[in-house]
């Protein structure tokens, strides 16, 4: 009696196998069976290739020395498929999260292992990302692989930026990668979907330097803009500037820029300028007035070495103050008489201390601001009471040194700043 032929195990000729795999709509690998165990890839689509760039490129490599536990799963649902003949559907988390086809086909007595791809939601991976949070399933998804194939660095013309999609530190000392960009992941020397649900601890990286990181992206957090910035200098003269964006209460997005210290020669002027808006908002105009500190240190012809008198104006009038002597107490110095208000010390890098000048004709506030690293460059802002928070860059005014719009073009075109922008965007 002959055995019948089971839906899995089809007899077909060259053509027409060729032909099904062109019609499939998924993405489709043709595996052949060599030997027992031994395997190799005839026929990969044009999709598989886009689905899976980085498997499809080292199959050989990732049969015989499988980089993950799903990859391995890949490779045993193969080898099963291919001994027993039953058809088997299973789902993966490659690179892109797939549900997966396997299909054994016998051709003039050879043994291929059919695999039919289709790109799946990554609702399990998602859910661990999301606490009730503001983000929605497909911002983050759109974030996974937005990092993964670097769109922000790409968009920013930087292939130096560290970006990570992480957890909050669950447990004392380790927290999980959900996506890294490429250049974080070739620090691991890994592709970036091998870090997918890897945690800190399996990259070795100490426990101590995770919690102190933790505790520095707090302290500088900001509730209202659900940010954090700031910047630390390390060893070799080197600044790390860190931003942090809380996408939801336990899912953080992180983007870290190396930049080395001032060179020993004097750089040459740039002549490149970056854009400016009109209208800054209050932390935003503060965080461009701590990297023209940083500046302003290197070229201090911008600033001015006395106390200026308040022009007659009706606009924001802003200087750098680099005198002999600190600025405060100035007194009258500047024509007026101020009340200091009393504010607690700042949490972040930039310093301020806000003064009052009120009579029936003028209602006025002074800050005097700076940097811990460089307390002896002081901002002095004045503005009238009518001119709050946001700040109008056609209402600002400076000294003959200092033309505000050619310093903040000049603020805008550095790649933290650049950094900084994009954080906003997101």
């Amino acid at each position: 009696m002959k055995r019948q032929k089971s839906e899995e195990e089809i007899r077909v000729t060259p053509d027409a196998l060729a032909l099904e795999v062109f019609k499939a709509m998924d993405a489709a690998f043709v595996i052949r069976n060599i030997s027992e165990g031994n395997y190799s890839i005839d026929f990969t689509s044009d999709k598989a290739r886009r689905l899976l760039p980085h498997l499809t490129a080292d199959m050989r490599q990732s049969q015989l020395d499988p980089s993950s536990d799903e990859i391995a799963q890949f490779w045993r649902a193969v080898h099963t498929v291919g001994t027993t003949g039953i058809a088997t559907k299973k789902d993966f988390i490659l690179e892109s999260s797939v549900s997966a086809k396997f299909l054994r086909v016998i051709l003039l007595d050879q043994t291929y292992v059919v695999v039919l791809m289709k790109k799946t939601k990554e609702r399990n991976q998602i859910s661990r990302f999301l606490d009730h949070g503001p983000a929605e399933e497909n911002l983050v998804t759109y974030l996974c692989d937005a990092i993964e194939s670097d769109l922000i660095g790409q968009t920013l013309g930087m292939d130096s930026l560290l970006i990570s999609l992480s957890s909050d530190m669950w447990e004392l000392g380790v927290v999980t990668y959900y996506a890294v960009n490429p250049a974080t992941a070739a620090i691991c020397g890994v592709h970036p979907y091998m870090v997918r649900g890897k945690t800190t601890a399996e990259f070795l990286i100490p426990k101590p330097s995770v919690i102190e990181a933790d505790k520095r992206w707090k302290e500088a957090f900001d509730p209202d803009t659900q940010r954090s910035s700031y910047a630390v200098e390390i060893q070799g003269g080197t600044t790390m500037y860190m931003e942090t964006k809380q996408i939801s209460p336990k899912l953080n997005l992180s983007i870290l820029l190396l930049r080395k210290g001032k060179e020993a020669r004097p750089k040459a002027i740039s002549r490149e300028r970056g854009q400016i808006a009109k209208i800054y908002k209050k932390h935003q105009w503060e965080g461009v007035l701590e990297d023209i500190l940083e500046l302003i240190s290197e070229g201090l012809q911008y600033a001015s070495t006395s106390r200026l008198k308040i022009p007659d104006s009706r606009n924001i009038f802003c200087y750098i103050y680099n005198g002999a002597e600190p600025f405060l107490p100035s007194r009258s110095a500047d024509g007026f008489q101020w009340k200091s208000s009393f504010s607690a010390p700042s949490q972040g890098k930039m310093q301020k201390r806000y003064f009052y000048h009120k009579t029936e004709e003028q209602r006025m506030r002074r800050r005097v601001m700076w940097i811990d690293k460089l307390p002896h460059l002081q901002i002095i802002e004045y503005r009238h009471l009518i001119y709050h928070g946001e700040v109008q860059t056609d209402h600002l005014i400076g000294t003959e040194a200092l033309n505000w719009v050619d310093v903040i073009s000049q603020v805008t075109n550095r790649d933290d700043h650049k950094l900084y922008n994009t954080m906003e965007e997101i």
